[in-house]
């Protein structure tokens, strides 16, 4: 009986390793910038909000505030030794654009200790491109249904982009363009190019 414990606890223990481990990405081979060429409209720069472990905890819904009032949140996972994942607030062209923003979310009792720096994050996976703005929401819902924390940017003429993740530089997306990858959703990284809704 003490051999059968000991080897249903063995047999337990390398199903729990093997299910971590296909838990997580692969490599994926050194990402390459699909529109390396297009200057016009990056938005390279945001406000960091948190990070942790989790989306949650790096930045917890606030109390009594509107969701609505707020720009757009980016939720960028990635690996560097352990799991981790970066919040940021807005997407801009300009770095004074992000520190406006910064010292709105200040007054607002948003950030909290150590957070609200402003970060340039130019990189992100493209999920999507000119997205008829009318089809934003069912878009973002049927992504979000994947587990997927899409955003839009506003591209002119009706037409928006739909984003994942904010990174200050390439090796950063990898894991996120793996997770995805795993998941079916087709994503390109590229220049951040738009305005926040």
């Amino acid at each position: 009986a003490a051999l059968a414990a000991d080897s249903a606890r063995r047999a337990a223990a390398d199903s729990a390793q093997a299910a971590a481990a296909a838990a997580l990405p692969d490599t994926l081979p050194m990402l390459t910038v699909a529109n390396a060429a297009d200057t016009v409209g990056r938005a390279l720069w945001s406000v960091w909000v948190g990070g942790a472990t989790s989306d949650s905890a790096a930045f917890p819904t606030p109390t009594g505030v509107d969701p609505a009032t707020l720009p757009v949140l980016v939720v960028a996972p990635t690996v560097e030794g352990t799991p981790w994942v970066d919040v940021y607030m807005g997407a801009f062209a300009q770095r004074e654009q992000a520190e406006s923003l910064r010292v709105s979310l200040a007054r607002r009792g948003l950030l909290g200790a150590g957070s609200g720096q402003v970060r340039r994050t130019p990189f992100a996976l493209l999920l999507a491109d000119s997205v008829r703005a009318v089809d934003v929401p069912a878009r973002l819902q049927a992504l979000a249904r994947r587990d997927v924390r899409a955003y839009p940017l506003a591209r002119g003429g009706g037409l928006v982009a739909l984003y994942a993740g904010a990174y200050q530089t390439q090796d950063q997306a990898l894991y996120l363009a793996r997770t995805l990858q795993k998941a079916g959703v087709p994503a390109t990284l590229v220049y951040r190019i738009g305005r926040s809704l």
